[in-house]
C-alpha cells in the first residue's frame, strides 16, 4: 500500500518493469505528473513501464450510444466536464480522463519512449456485446481483437494502456 505520487521507500532505478494500473484514473494532471516522475525514478534504464488510463472521447462516445446510458448523454454538463475538463460529470473528483496524445506527451516529458499505446476495451460496443449470444460473440472476437491491437483505434477505447521504455 502506498501513494503513487510519493514512492519514498523505493530506491531509484530498481525495477525492470513498472506497472501503473490505476493511479492515472484517479489523479488530475498535476498528480499524474508526480506519478510519471516516480515511475521514471524507480524504473531501471532499459526498463519497461505500463500506464493504464481512461480515454476522454472513447468513454463519452460509448455513453452516448450505450442502450442504458444514451438517454442521459450527450448533455451540456457532460460536454463541459468530460470534453473540456477531463473529469467525470457525475463524480468529478474521482475519475479523470485523458487522450492518447496527452498521456504520451506526459510520458515523453518524463524520459519514456513509447512502445505501444493500445485500447483495451471499447465502451461503444458494450451494449451490443451484452445482447449477443455466445455464437455471435465468437464471430465478433476478431473485430474486438483488431480494435485492441491497432493504435488507430486507441482514442475510441474506454480504457487504454501506454507501454514505454526508459532509455
Amino acid at each position: 500500500m502506498g501513494d503513487a505520487t510519493k514512492l519514498e521507500d523505493i530506491p531509484d532505478n530498481c525495477f525492470d518493469v513498472v506497472l501503473c494500473l490505476g493511479p492515472v484514473y484517479h489523479l488530475p494532471p498535476d498528480g499524474r505528473e508526480l506519478v510519471f516522475a516516480e515511475c521514471s525514478r524507480i524504473c531501471k534504464n532499459g526498463g519497461i513501464a505500463a500506464f493504464a488510463y481512461i480515454n476522454r472521447v472513447g468513454l463519452y462516445a460509448g455513453a452516448c450510444v450505450h442502450d442504458k446510458l444514451r438517454e442521459n448523454y450527450p448533455s451540456e454538463k457532460a460536454n463541459e466536464a468530460v470534453l473540456k475538463l477531463g473529469t467525470d460529470d457525475l463524480r468529478p473528483d474521482l475519475f479523470f480522463f485523458t487522450m492518447p496524445e496527452e498521456i504520451e506527451a506526459v510520458a515523453e516529458n518524463h524520459g519514456f519512449l513509447k512502445i505501444k499505446n493500445l485500447g483495451t476495451d471499447f465502451f461503444v460496443t458494450a451494449s451490443i456485446i451484452d445482447a449477443m449470444d455466445d455464437e455471435r460473440f465468437e464471430i465478433m472476437k476478431p473485430l474486438l481483437d483488431g480494435m485492441a491491437s491497432h493504435e488507430s483505434c486507441t482514442g475510441m477505447a474506454n480504457h487504454a494502456i501506454l507501454v514505454c521504455k526508459k532509455p
